[in-house]
């Protein structure tokens, strides 16, 4: 039989040990690359927009309200937040009007993703058109929750990987 015995005279060295090891992974996460992990999200994101205007939804699997009778006639068909394809572009591609960034700071990682299209405020949450009707709210832009989870545990699985390399080391020549 093989046995491990550890005595423990003094408490508090327990205490030291264990806050040591906690600041060493602190430390560790906060220097973490977690660019490809963002860059990867901006796919998945590009995906679900996708999914989301071909459906017609939004990303909680809502359907968007259904255009006016005048606003079939004057476009010439019913599908909803499509006049040119550019608005749908900028959430599904990378256009001159999609918003894609990713940002680190000492507050951590920020990754904004959206559209500049002039139209997608209104056409988001609602309101007062050019010709004095009212738009009723179509969100287009959104995170489900299977792509979040979807993230989330990506993101932890990469952590846990980066975590288990230890800290990252470089080298001088």
């Amino acid at each position: 039989m093989s046995t491990i015995t550890i005595d423990v005279d003094d408490p508090s060295g327990i205490d030291a040990a264990v806050q040591s090891v906690v600041q060493d992974v602190i430390n560790q996460v906060a220097t973490m690359d977690l660019k490809r992990d963002m860059e990867n999200l901006i796919v998945d994101l590009e995906k679900q927009h996708q999914a989301m205007f071909a459906s017609e939804r939004d990303a909680d699997g809502n359907p968007w309200e259904p255009l006016s009778r005048w606003t079939v006639d004057k476009k010439g068909h019913d599908i909803r937040l499509y006049e040119f394809g550019d608005l749908e572009d900028s959430l599904t591609s990378k256009t001159g009007l999609s918003i894609r960034s990713i940002t680190k700071s000492s507050d951590g990682i920020t990754l904004e993703f959206g559209t500049r299209h002039r139209h997608s405020y209104v056409n988001h949450f609602g309101g007062p058109s050019s010709w004095g009707q009212t738009i009723p709210p179509r969100p287009h832009v959104g995170i489900s929750e299977k792509t979040l989870d979807t993230f989330m545990n990506n993101l932890a699985d990469d952590m846990v990987k980066q975590l288990q390399r230890g800290p990252s080391r470089t080298t001088t020549p």
